[in-house]
């Protein structure tokens, strides 16, 4: 609902992960959900998932119709394999989540590379990784968008909420607009 605090941990949080936009939620499903509307995947849209990991972004992608696509996942990592996925993705393919399941961060700079060649969205959830690196890069902050959780089992908690960031300003006004309901500018006024 915002306020004072909720802004400056927005802030902060920003901050810490060096991106642009962050913006709570209440919980790591309704960020996914966040993100998938902030990109605009519209019933039927094709998305690909890990076969393995809490599957959060599938169960919202069922909920909203899109065409979903499970890609194996690496038996070290248990992360998505990136081998798999490229023969899972089509000409239909709108967007790519993966899962760092465990904390485990896997191949995501490869992975941003080859998706952002294909112009294939990347949302990476990021939920059960929040501080993890690879070469001081923060996890969630590979992708198009990066999507967090503070449930109570996660490393970092409020006892539930989310979080959902971007570098990209389109993005960041299309989860800005979706997050209040359409209130843009003037209270109570819905877009």
């Amino acid at each position: 609902s915002g306020g004072l605090y909720i802004d400056k941990f927005e802030k902060k949080i920003s901050q810490y992960l060096n991106i642009k936009y962050g913006y709570l939620t209440s919980n790591g499903t309704s960020a996914i959900h966040l993100a998938f509307l902030a990109c605009n995947l519209k019933h039927g849209d094709e998305i690909i998932v890990p076969g393995f990991g809490y599957l959060a972004a599938a169960n919202i992608a069922n909920l909203m119709g899109l065409k979903i696509k499970f890609a194996d996942v690496d038996k070290n990592t248990f992360c998505m394999n990136i081998e798999t996925l490229k023969k899972q993705i089509t000409k239909k393919t709108k967007a790519v989540v993966t899962i760092n399941t465990y904390g485990n961060l896997h191949n995501l700079k490869e992975l941003s590379f080859f998706l952002k060649k294909k112009k294939i969205i990347f949302i990476e959830d990021a939920a059960e990784s929040f501080g993890s690196k690879i070469r001081n890069k923060q996890s969630g902050t590979f992708g198009d968008i990066g999507t967090f959780s503070f449930h109570a089992t996660k490393n970092i908690t409020t006892g539930e909420g989310g979080l959902i960031i971007t570098d990209n300003k389109k993005i960041a006004e299309n989860i800005k607009l979706y997050r209040s309901h359409g209130v843009k500018n003037k209270r109570y006024y819905h877009i």
